[in-house]
């Protein structure tokens, strides 16, 4: 939880409507994914071929990263920045935005299923691009199902604030964290990333403090293993994996760290053994993660 989390951090009922259509004669809506807890994961095979790689492209980039610790076991109930689009509104907006979008709800659609809501975040905020133009950004999400009904259950008088309950689709539940109040979108997103307790009352405190002083307090960060990391920084050799959240400067290692970590390196281990064996491609990883979620006991 180093910058503003997210940011690297609408399921519509149709179905009396397109029932209606195709009673009158009209063409036959295409079938909704299985979303129950038996349904088979992760299933593209009826899908178009832009579509396909998308949803491939998905897969992997999630395992790669920290989505890894949510898809294995909901140990992070959720996990961001999958992907990213950013495309101009104004003063005139991109054409080619809709289409893209487009793809990749209809990507993530089918990859949601069973406990794994996989959504598209698009967030409030327009920002400065180019020139004069301003742009907006979008990111592709991955949650558990029941990491996240246990986190707002277990922060529930918190939760209920920003109008988040348990139950809400992943996309409606991002949507409200997005454009809750500074320090409460900083409380939820730590909390549902997965960071300990600790380490996300020091950032939305160090935050708020930060506002006042205009000075960012000093802190240590955790990291764990990704098997996607970035370059060095300067002066340094070691490279920086994905999943990090901060803690104040100094701070040895607390039993909430400890036990997370311990969580963690099973599950990398698997998926390094995995990851590293070949060369791997979104097909790979949809297959990948079809096999892991069957095998996966219910949480």
């Amino acid at each position: 939880m180093s910058g503003r989390p997210g940011g690297r951090f609408l399921r519509l009922a149709l179905g009396a409507l397109l029932a209606g259509c195709a009673a009158v004669g009209g063409a036959a809506p295409t079938p909704r994914p299985d979303r129950s807890p038996g349904a088979a994961c992760l299933d593209v095979a009826t899908l178009p071929p832009d579509v396909r790689a998308t949803a491939g492209h998905f897969a992997l980039a999630a395992g790669d990263r920290e989505g890894l610790y949510t898809l294995d076991g909901g140990l992070k109930p959720v996990s961001s920045d999958i992907a990213q689009f950013r495309w101009r509104v104004h003063p005139t907006v991109e054409p080619s935005a809709g289409d893209t979008l487009a793809r990749w709800r209809r990507a993530v659609a089918a990859l949601s299923c069973g406990e794994i809501d996989f959504a598209v975040q698009v967030f409030a905020a327009v920002h400065p691009g180019r020139g004069l133009d301003s742009v907006r950004t979008a990111t592709v999400a991955v949650g558990h199902r029941a990491a996240i009904a246990e986190t707002i259950s277990r922060h529930a008088a918190f939760f209920i604030g920003i109008g988040v309950t348990t139950g809400l689709p992943l996309s409606d539940v991002l949507g409200l964290v997005d454009v809750a109040p500074r320090a409460a979108r900083w409380r939820a997103y730590g909390l549902l990333f997965g960071y300990p307790a600790p380490a996300v009352d020091f950032f939305v405190a160090a935050g708020l403090r930060g506002d006042s002083t205009q000075r960012i307090e000093p802190r240590d960060f955790r990291r764990l293993p990704t098997w996607r990391k970035s370059a060095p920084a300067p002066g340094t050799t070691d490279s920086l994996s994905s999943f990090v959240y901060a803690v104040p400067a100094g701070a040895p290692w607390s039993p909430a760290d400890s036990a997370l970590a311990r969580a963690v390196a099973p599950r990398y281990a698997r998926y390094a053994a995995w990851r590293g064996a070949a060369s791997r491609t979104g097909e790979d990883a949809l297959a990948y993660w079809r096999s892991q979620l069957a095998a996966l006991p219910p949480r």
